[in-house]
């Protein structure tokens, strides 16, 4: 794939959890995005998760653009999703999700997007104080010929 082809389509990929998730370091998770990229190399588009993709009406959107292979967009959930002690997830619809950034590249060869994510949550310990902690991780993707 030429770094100059459109990426617009389906593509199918998946996202792994870095150090940050503790316990859940390592787990995988299939997404499909379907993109669509301007002449200006703006990228819009909606992702299904297989893990949320029931909690929610909204779809999960993705903004951003492509710079030759640099590609960078944010994922966007309808509202607050979290995962309970025995790993089942949930919203909290009044509540926004932040932000989960992505970077990385479309490796020409192989027509593969690839590259790292990564959010930033606002904890607050037991006695109050409020911080900042960055949760990270690596995705892929591939285009889908269905």
């Amino acid at each position: 794939m030429s770094i100059n082809s459109s990426i617009t389509g389906l593509w199918k990929g998946e996202f792994t959890l870095g150090p940050e998730y503790g316990s859940r370091e390592g787990k995988s998770f299939d997404f499909t995005a379907e993109l669509n990229e301007d002449d200006d190399f703006s990228i819009e588009g909606v992702c299904e998760e297989g893990e949320t993709k029931d909690l929610f009406k909204e779809p999960v959107t993705i903004n951003g653009f492509r710079d030759d292979e640099f590609i960078s967009f944010v994922k966007k959930y309808p509202c607050l999703v979290l995962v309970d002690e025995q790993g089942k997830y949930f919203t909290e619809k009044e509540k926004e999700h932040p932000d989960i950034e992505y970077e990385g590249e479309l490796d020409p060869e192989t027509g593969r997007l690839q590259g790292t994510f990564s959010t930033y949550n606002i904890m607050e310990d037991p006695n109050g104080r409020r911080f900042e902690v960055v949760f990270t991780g690596t995705w892929f993707l591939h285009r889908s010929e269905s």
